[in-house]
């Protein structure tokens, strides 16, 4: 069982850096902003510092700073020279700090879920979605009869 949730995760990872590459050659020479958000039960770790690992040089991380996905994808893209931009989302109901700020600041988002959380970063997903920001969600295993991920365009 253990093989079969890796190979999934490896799965979902490949197909959100490939949305990320083609996004970034079609935004070409503007950096593509990606956001990463993540539930704080997400516990491999790893996953996130391979996504910030092997994305396009002119990315920019966007998260967070409220979960240990986001502080860790913040650090790996520091580590690993991108440029990054943090939102304080600890005070959600002042404007500009809101997930929808970071949402609405974005080209593409890649979601680490933990498969139960139905929490602040659902809601996010949502909002990107509904205003047509791809979102990739690298979780345990898809949820029964969902799609994979959604189509980039």
């Amino acid at each position: 069982m253990e093989r079969i949730i890796v190979a999934s995760h490896v799965a979902q990872l490949a197909s959100a850096l490939h949305a990320i590459s083609v996004l970034a050659l079609q935004q070409s020479p503007q950096p593509l902003r990606v956001a990463v958000i993540g539930e704080p039960a997400f516990a491999p770790l790893s996953l996130v510092t391979s996504l910030i690992a092997h994305l396009p040089a002119s990315c920019v991380v966007v998260a967070g700073n409220t979960s240990k996905v986001e502080q860790h994808a913040l650090a790996s893209a520091r580590r690993y020279g991108y440029t990054v931009e943090e939102y304080s989302l600890e005070k959600p109901m002042q404007p500009g700090n809101t997930a929808d700020a970071l949402v609405q600041s974005v080209s593409i988002i890649v979601a680490f879920w933990d498969g139960i959380s139905q929490g602040l970063h659902s809601n996010a997903t949502v909002t990107a979605r509904q205003a047509g920001i791809p979102v990739f969600v690298i979780a345990p295993h898809p949820p029964p009869n969902a799609p994979v991920q959604n189509t980039l365009f």
